[in-house]
C-alpha cells in the first residue's frame, strides 16, 4: 500500500529512476507552496489599496461570535501577576516618585521607589533584588551589553541607571556564575556621569554598546566610557567616561544653576518622550514634545549623523491636503488644522514586514502615522541609508471600541476609521506596533488604563486572492487593565531557525503550469534578497503564539495573540463529534479562510497531540476538501463537491493546466511545506526539540496518508502527466477528448491527484527518516544540504549514508543501533548499512580472539560483511570509512582483507567521474607497502600495534610478497600501474625485477627497458633479455656507438644461454653486430 518493498529499500541509498521522478514531482509542488508563501502583501500594499469602501475598515465580527467558537484576536492569558510584597509596600511607604520598565534581556521588570531599585523576575513570581546604593530618585533605567575590555568576560549586561544628577553603570552579576537559575546580584562601578539635573526619561542602547538617553532638556545625550586610554586622556582633554550631546543649542554652555533663569533659550527643545532603534537598518529615531521626530543614521559604527527632522503634526496636515481627495482612507486636513498633535511614541516596521515603511508613530489619540526613510522604490536592504522621513500613510483609530456602541451595519461593513470624541482613544501614552498588532494603552490620569488592540483581519484572505487586493482590515479588543501602565513590549523569543529565500508576488488564484515557470524563473533574479514577508497563516505552522506584556504599577499582564488555528482548536474543542453543530461552525470558518487553508490547519490539529477532537479534525479535512476536477475556461477551480462554493477561490497547486486537485490535497501541500520551512533551505545549526517535533509530526502524517488515503497509494507509481505520454497515445487521448471531454478530463484529474498523493507519501517517508536521522545526531558537522535535497536527490542520499556511518561509529556499532535504524529508517538504513555494522562488530571481536585461527575464522566474516557494504561506499565521506577498516585490518595483520576490500571498493568506482575516489579506495594497499618497505609509522594505517608487527625482515618480505601476490593476481589494471608506480618512484627497482607477469613486464617495457632486462636475467630468460637489447639497437634514432654496445650485450647474454634457441638467435644477433661493427670503421675511415 505505497510502502517500499524489501528491495527498493536495498535501493534506497542510491534513488532508482522511478523513485527520483516521484520526490521531483513532489519537490516541485512543495516548492511552489514555499514561494507562494514566502511572499505575504507588502505594509505598503495594503495601506496603498483603496478600490473598496471598506478596504480600511475595523471589524468586531466574527471574533465577538462567541458562540460559534471564536473570541477576540488579542486576549488577556494572565489577567495580573502582582509585584511581591516587598515591592507592594515600597510603593505604600513612596515619598517622591516611582518609575518601571521591562528588561527582557535577563527576565526582569524594573521598578524604582524612590532611591530603591528593584529587580523582579516575573518567570518566578517571589524572586527579586534590591539596590539601594543610590541616594536620589531613579527616574530611568536600561540594560545594555558591556563595551569589550571594560568588564571580566562573565559579565554580559550592564544596567544603566539614571537619576535627577547623574547616570552609573551598574554591571548584572549571577550567583554560581549561573545566569539560568542563579539569583542576580547588582554591583557599584565608578562608572557615572552627571546628567546637569537633566530629568532622563528614556535610555536605549544598540547591539553594540552604545548608550544613548535623552529627557527634559530635549538634546539627545551619549554615555561614552573608554576602554583605554589614549593620548587626549592622559592629557585631561577628554575623559575616561563622559556625556557626550549630539544636539545642541545656547542654553547648552549656560550653567544649570542659571538654567531656570533663561528658559525662553531653550523653550523651543520639548522634551524627549521616546528613543527607538531600528536594529536591522540602524537608526535611531527622536520623539521630541509635541510632535517631532528626528533621524539619525547609526553607521558607520561609532558614528551618528542626523538625517532628516519632521515636525509630525505640520507633514500631516500637508499629506492629508494633497491625498485626502484620492484616497478613501485619507482623513480631512481640518483633522491637523483644527487640533494639535503630540506623538507619545515609535515603532519600528521589521524588514520581514515592509520593504518600504520602516516606522509607525502614535499620537495620543490614537492616530498612526506610517513613515519612511528611504527614496520610495528602493530595494530593501540593511546597507541602504537613510536620507530623508517621508509620510507614507495616515490611519485614524476606530470610531469605538465597545462592541455595544457599534451600529447594526457593522458586521457586513465594518467601522471606517474616524475619531469620535467619548468613544475613540483619547489619553494614548504608551503603544506598541509589530508585525500586524497594534496595541495602544487608552487612560486618562484618574483612570485605570485599557488595553486597545488592533490586530490585521485575515479573515477575507480568500476573497482578496482571487480580486488581487492587499486590504487593510483590522479587528478591535479592547480590555482594561489593574493599573496605570509603564511598558508594553511583545515577549522575546529565541531566534527562528527559519531561512527563507525570495518568491514572486502571487495572487493567490488558481495559475496554469507555465505561469508557475514564470514565476519561479522570476524570483531567482534578485542579488541581494530581503527577509521573506511570511504571513500569520504561515508561521503559525512552525512558530509559537505571539504573547505581549503589559507592565503597570499594580504587576504584570500578559496578552496572547489569538492565531486562526487557535480559533480552528476552540471550534473544535467546542464540538469534537463530527455533526451538524460542528459543520456549521467548520461552515463559517471556511468562509473566512477557505477550503484549502482551513484543510491545511485541520491537518495540523489531526497530527497533533492525541485529544478527543482529533478524529473530528481528520473527518474534517475530508468533509470540506471536495475532489479533484477540470477548471471552467474562467480559471476559477471547480466547488469539488463541498459544501461551500464562496470559498472556492484560493491558491491552488496543479498539475497540467486543466486540472484542479482537492482542497484537502492542496491542504496537505500548503500542510507539508510550511511545517518543513525551517528547513527547507538548510539544516545546519537547527534547534534539536523542533526538529524532534517535526519528525514526530511527520510519523502522524504518514499513518493517516497510509490509512486515508490507501486507495491512492495502492496504484502504481506512473504518471498520469499528458506530457509524459508518446505521440500515439496523446493523439488516442486528444480523440477520447473529442468524443466525451468531461469524464474522461475529470478522470485524468482524480488519477493526477492519486499520483501527486503518492509522490507526497514518499516525500513524507524520506523526510521522516531524514529528520530521524538528524535528530538522533544533531550535532553533527556541516551537511551544506537542506532538507528537500538530503530527501530528493542522489548526493543527499548520500549525505544520509554518512549520517548513519558516523552514527554507528558514535554508538560502537552496537546491535540495538541496527536494529533501531531498521525500524525508523528502512528506506535509507539498508543492508549494507547493517552489514557494516556487522563488519566492524566483527574486528571487535577478532580483537579479542586468543588463538590465531579463530582470529582469521573471524577476519574473514569481517571481510565478507565489509565488501557487502562497500557496495554502497560512492562518496569521499562514505568511503573515508575505509581507512579505518584498513587500519584495523593492518593491525591485526590481515594484509589480504586489505587488498580484497580496496578491490571490492574500486569495482563500484568504475566511471570516469570517479577516478580520484577509486584511487583513494587503493591508498590503504600502498599505505601498506609504504610501511613495510620503509617503515614509515606516520601513515594513517598505522595503529597503537601495528609497530609491533614484521619486526622481522623475513617477516617483512614475507608480507610484502604476499600484498604483492595479491595486486597481481587481481584483473584491476588500475592498482597494478598504481601498485608498480610507486614502487619505481620509491627505490623499490630491485623489488621490481623480482616480480613476474605480463603487466610487470608491460610496465618495465614501457617506463624503463633497462629493468625489463634485469627482470629478464633474474629470471633467466636470456633470450627474452637479448631481444629486448636486440630490439633497441635496431632503433635508427641512437647513435652508433650506444648501437654497438647494445648488440654486443645482446651477444653476450644469448652466448651464456645454454638453450638451442639461444644459438640460433645468437648467429643472427652476430651479423647484425658484424654490420654495425663495419658501419663505423667506415665512419671513421670517412673521418
Amino acid at each position: 500500500m505505497g510502502v517500499p518493498s524489501r528491495a527498493t529499500a536495498a535501493k534506497g541509498a542510491t534513488l532508482d529512476h522511478e523513485e527520483l521522478e516521484a520526490l521531483s514531482q513532489s519537490h516541485k509542488v512543495l516548492e511552489q507552496a514555499y514561494s507562494v508563501d514566502s511572499k505575504s502583501p507588502d505594509l505598503v500594499d495594503q495601506i496603498a489599496d483603496h478600490s473598496e469602501p471598506t478596504s480600511h475598515n475595523y471589524f468586531f465580527e466574527p471574533y465577538t461570535n462567541a458562540a460559534a467558537g471564536w473570541q477576540a484576536q488579542l486576549v488577556h492569558k494572565q489577567k495580573l501577576l502582582p509585584y511581591p510584597a516587598a515591592i507592594t509596600s515600597a510603593y505604600d511607604n513612596m515619598r517622591s516618585g516611582s518609575f518601571s520598565g521591562l528588561l527582557q534581556e535577563i527576565h526582569h521588570a524594573w521598578v524604582s521607589v524612590d532611591n530603591v531599585l528593584f529587580l523582579w523576575d516575573y518567570t518566578r513570581a517571589e524572586r527579586f533584588v534590591v539596590f539601594d546604593g543610590i541616594d536620589q530618585t531613579i527616574s530611568a533605567v536600561a540594560i545594555a551589553k558591556p563595551i569589550p575590555g571594560v568588564f571580566k568576560a562573565f559579565v554580559k549586561h550592564v544596567l544603566v541607571v539614571a537619576t535627577a544628577s547623574d547616570m552609573r553603570l551598574v554591571p548584572i552579576l549571577y550567583e554560581h556564575s549561573d545566569p539560568v537559575n542563579g539569583a542576580i546580584r547588582l554591583q557599584a562601578t565608578k562608572l557615572c556621569i552627571s546628567t546637569d539635573d537633566v530629568t532622563v526619561k528614556k535610555i536605549v542602547s544598540t547591539a553594540g554598546g552604545r548608550i544613548f538617553f535623552g529627557g527634559s532638556d530635549g538634546h539627545l545625550h551619549e554615555f561614552v566610557y573608554d576602554a583605554t586610554e589614549g593620548m587626549l586622556h592622559q592629557l585631561g582633554w577628554k575623559r575616561k567616561c563622559r556625556k557626550e550631546t549630539h544636539t545642541q543649542s545656547l542654553s547648552t554652555y549656560i550653567p544649570s544653576i542659571f538654567r531656570s533663569l533663561t528658559g525662553a533659550l531653550s523653550s523651543s527643545h520639548g522634551k524627549i518622550v521616546d528613543l527607538t532603534i531600528d536594529p536591522e537598518r540602524h537608526i535611531l529615531y527622536v520623539t521630541q514634545e509635541p510632535a517631532t521626530i528626528h533621524v539619525y543614521d547609526l553607521l558607520p559604527p561609532g558614528e551618528l549623523k542626523l538625517v532628516a527632522s519632521k515636525d509630525i503634526h505640520a507633514e500631516a496636515a500637508r499629506f492629508c491636503q494633497r491625498n485626502h481627495r484620492t484616497w478613501t482612507s485619507c482623513p480631512e486636513p481640518r483633522l491637523f488644522t483644527t487640533n494639535m498633535t503630540t506623538i507619545s511614541s515609535v515603532s519600528v516596521v521589521g524588514r520581514d514586514e515592509s520593504a518600504s515603511i520602516h516606522a509607525v508613530a502614535v499620537s495620543s489619540t490614537g492616530i498612526r502615522f506610517y513613515l519612511s526613510t528611504f527614496t520610495p522604490g528602493y530595494f530593501s536592504s540593511s546597507s541602504k541609508r537613510p536620507t530623508h522621513l517621508d509620510m507614507s500613510h495616515i490611519r485614524l483609530p476606530p470610531p469605538m471600541l465597545a462592541l455595544d456602541d457599534a451600529p447594526e451595519y457593522h458586521v457586513t461593513e465594518g467601522l471606517a476609521p474616524a475619531i469620535l470624541t467619548g468613544k475613540s482613544p483619547a489619553y494614548v501614552h504608551k503603544a506598541l506596533y509589530r508585525k500586524g498588532v497594534f496595541i495602544a494603552i487608552d487612560g486618562g490620569p484618574d483612570a485605570f488604563d485599557s488595553v486597545v488592540g488592533l490586530c490585521q483581519d485575515l479573515t477575507a484572505r480568500h476573497t482578496q486572492d482571487a480580486s488581487n487586493k492587499r486590504l487593510m482590515r483590522e479587528s478591535i479588543s479592547s480590555e482594561s487593565c489593574q493599573g496605570k501602565v509603564s511598558d508594553v513590549q511583545e515577549l522575546a523569543r529565541q531566534a527562528s531557525a527559519v531561512h527563507t529565500a525570495p518568491a514572486s508576488a502571487s495572487s493567490g488564484t488558481k495559475r496554469t503550469f507555465s505561469d508557475m515557470q514564470a514565476s519561479s524563473s522570476a524570483s531567482s533574479s534578485t542579488e541581494e534578497p530581503p527577509p521573506a514577508m511570511l504571513s500569520e497563516l504561515v508561521t503559525q505552522f512552525f512558530e509559537p503564539s505571539r504573547h505581549f506584556l503589559v507592565l503597570t504599577n499594580a504587576g504584570l499582564h500578559i496578552f496572547e495573540k489569538i492565531r486562526p488555528i487557535d480559533h480552528l482548536v476552540r471550534i473544535l474543542q467546542g464540538s469534537p463529534i463530527p455533526g451538524k453543530d460542528l459543520s456549521a461552525k467548520l461552515t463559517q470558518f471556511v468562509k473566512c479562510y477557505g477550503r484549502a487553508e482551513t484543510c491545511a490547519m485541520l491537518f495540523v490539529v489531526a497530527t497533533g497531540e492525541p485529544s478527543p477532537y482529533t478524529m473530528a479534525a481528520l473527518q474534517s479535512v475530508f468533509d470540506f476538501g471536495g475532489q479533484p476536477g477540470v477548471a471552467p475556461s474562467g480559471g476559477t477551480p471547480p466547488s469539488g463537491g463541498g459544501s461551500n462554493t464562496t470559498a472556492g477561490a484560493t491558491n491552488r497547486f496543479v498539475l497540467t493546466d486543466d486540472m484542479c486537485m482537492s482542497y484537502h490535497h492542496d491542504g496537505l501541500v500548503k500542510f507539508l511545506a510550511r511545517i518543513l520551512r525551517p528547513f527547507w533551505t538548510t539544516t545546519d545549526h537547527v534547534v534539536a526539540d523542533a526538529l524532534d517535533h517535526v519528525r514526530v509530526v511527520l510519523f502522524r502524517l504518514q499513518s493517516i496518508l497510509a490509512t486515508q488515503y490507501a486507495s491512492a497509494l495502492d496504484h502504481p507509481l506512473t504518471l498520469a502527466e499528458p506530457s509524459r505520454f508518446n505521440a500515439i497515445t496523446r493523439t488516442l487521448n486528444a480523440m477520447l477528448t473529442e468524443a466525451n471531454p468531461s469524464s474522461l478530463r475529470e478522470e485524468n484529474a482524480v488519477r493526477a491527484e492519486q499520483f501527486s498523493i503518492r509522490c507526497l507519501y514518499r516525500f513524507t517517508v524520506r523526510a521522516l527518516e531524514a529528520t530521524s536521522l538528524l535528530v538522533a545526531q544533531p550535532h553533527t558537522a556541516t551537511l551544506s544540504l537542506a532538507l528537500p535535497e538530503l530527501v530528493t536527490t542522489t548526493a543527499g542520499a548520500a549525505a544520509c549514508k554518512v549520517l548513519i556511518q558516523k552514527l554507528m561509529a558514535d554508538a560502537g556499532h552496537s546491535e540495538e543501533l541496527v536494529h533501531q535504524l531498521r525500524d525508523e529508517c528502512p528506506l535509507l538504513f539498508t543492508d549494507t548499512d547493517a552489514a557494516e555494522c556487522h563488519g566492524f562488530q566483527a574486528l571487535d571481536a577478532a580483537a579479542t580472539c586468543v588463538t590465531a585461527h579463530d582470529q582469521q575464522v573471524v577476519l574473514a566474516k569481517a571481510l565478507e560483511h565489509f565488501r557487502l557494504a562497500s557496495q554502497s561506499w560512492t562518496t569521499e565521506a562514505q568511503l573515508s570509512v575505509l581507512e579505518s577498516i584498513c587500519q584495523a585490518f593492518f593491525g591485526l595483520g590481515y594484509l589480504d582483507g586489505i587488498v580484497e576490500l580496496s578491490l571490492a571498493c574500486a569495482r563500484q568506482l568504475t566511471k570516469p567521474d570517479v577516478a580520484p575516489l577509486r584511487r583513494m579506495a587503493y591508498s590503504g594497499i600502498v599505505q601498506a607497502i609504504q610501511y613495510l618497505t620503509q617503515n614509515d609509522t606516520e601513515l594513517p594505517i598505522c595503529g597503537a600495534t601495528s609497530t609491533t608487527l614484521w619486526t622481522d625482515q623475513e617477516e617483512r618480505e614475507a608480507a610484502i610478497g604476499r600484498i604483492l601476490g595479491r595486486v597481481l593476481a587481481s584483473s584491476d589494471t588500475q592498482l597494478h600501474l598504481i601498485v608498480l608506480t610507486w614502487l619505481y618512484d620509491h627505490d623499490q627497482k630491485k623489488r621490481l625485477v623480482t616480480l613476474k607477469g605480463p603487466r610487470v613486464e608491460a610496465f618495465l617495457q614501457a617506463k624503463d627497458p633497462e629493468l625489463l632486462v634485469s627482470q629478464y636475467l633474474v629470471q633467466e630468460r636470456y633470450v627474452d633479455a637479448a631481444h629486448v637489447l636486440w630490439t633497441r639497437a635496431q632503433d635508427d634514432h641512437r647513435v652508433i656507438d650506444e648501437r654497438v654496445a647494445l648488440m654486443s650485450r645482446a651477444a653476450s647474454v644469448l652466448a651464456a644461454a645454454q638453450h638451442p634457441a639461444a644459438l640460433n638467435a645468437l648467429a643472427e644477433v652476430r651479423e647484425s653486430l658484424d654490420v654495425l661493427q663495419l658501419q663505423v670503421r667506415q665512419t671513421c675511415d670517412w673521418g
